[in-house]
């Protein structure tokens, strides 16, 4: 905090250099045209004055005006560069803590996701490491729980992998190419990715719609990850022996993927940050725990909006969430 206000100090100055600089050189050039109309010599009028006294006091008095304005003009100018400098040390202030909060807001993001990736970086590296000294201290160590430690070990590597994965893909800046695809053959590529890890979890997972007459515009991988992650999500936070609904619809200019899951839905305080890295809303969505990073809707955020397209969030009528993707409608397919 101190070196962003350091820096917040360091910009004011630089933006009230340039209002001084400004202001002076327009104020010199202002008191020097006045000063040469005030000093240029009258026209001769043919008036020929008797008395040569009268002649010189009028050129006196002529000459102590013009030495009077000048003395106000400079009096006045610099009482309005006072008043401008005053007024312009605010604005510039104000003006730079406004040029430097992005900087801030992602300095903060940074500082924020360092310590939330430790964290999620330490947690499987001390199970890991706390299995493998009470393997070694066992006196008989038979093949049966050395598998038993190799097993989750090789678990918590996966879990490592996912989310060092994930936050490649978060970090990464490359563009994707959008063309033209067949939303069906998305919803086919979901369900068989899915379908296993629905049935271990007791969940039915459904398809709703008619094939759209239109495809999408995007970018087909993208897309199939990011329903993925809804459909992946909505399974986790839906009760044994409930539904997980996948609907396709066309709406106006876009096309519509909906998942729906019959769960507890999701709070107004819990959708302002669902899509953040690393929040989890586990006690508003399940009391059961549920195995993750919180990284997967701020990927599928991010991949939505490199796919030009959205996500929105609402609870079902009666109970559940609904995740929409609305993808930009390409041709008739």
């Amino acid at each position: 905090m101190n070196e962003l206000r350091t820096a917040t100090l360091k910009l004011t100055a630089w933006y009230l250099a340039i209002l001084i600089t400004v202001c002076l050189a327009f104020s010199v050039a202002l008191y020097r045209i006045s000063s040469q109309e005030f000093d240029r010599p009258l026209p001769p009028s043919g008036i020929r004055y008797q008395s040569g006294d009268i002649d010189q006091t009028y050129q006196a008095l002529r000459q102590a005006r013009a030495e009077e304005s000048k003395r106000n003009i400079l009096v006045n100018l610099t009482m309005l560069n006072l008043v401008t400098l005053t007024i312009g040390a605010g604005a510039s202030y104000l003006f730079a803590k406004r040029t430097l909060r992005p900087i801030e807001e992602a300095l903060e993001s940074q500082a924020r996701f360092t310590s939330d990736a430790s964290h999620e970086l330490r947690t499987p590296l001390a199970v890991m490491r706390t299995e493998n000294e009470i393997a070694l201290r066992e006196k008989k160590l038979t093949v049966a729980s050395l598998a038993t430690t190799l097993k989750s070990n090789l678990e918590e590597v996966a879990r490592l992998q996912q989310l060092t994965d994930r936050l490649l893909a978060l970090s990464s800046n490359q563009s994707l190419t959008l063309e033209p695809f067949s939303v069906t053959d998305v919803v086919s590529e979901v369900l068989s990715r899915q379908q296993h890890i629905a049935n271990q979890n007791g969940i039915v997972l459904v398809t709703k719609g008619k094939p759209p007459k239109y495809r999408a515009l995007g970018s087909i991988d993208a897309t199939c990850d990011i329903v993925s992650i809804l459909v992946d999500n909505a399974v986790k936070y839906s009760p044994k022996k409930s539904q997980v609904t996948i609907e396709v619809r066309v709406k106006n200019s876009t096309v519509e993927i909906a998942v729906c899951d019959e769960g507890p839905g999701i709070s107004n305080a819990d959708k302002e940050r669902i899509f953040d890295r690393f929040y989890r809303a586990d006690q508003s969505r399940s009391k059961q725990h549920v195995e993750g990073h919180g990284l997967g809707l701020a990927l599928a955020k991010r991949l939505a909006d490199l796919s030009n397209a959205s996500i929105t969030i609402e609870n079902g009528k009666v109970k559940g969430a609904i995740f929409t993707l609305s993808l930009p409608k390409a041709s008739k397919a």
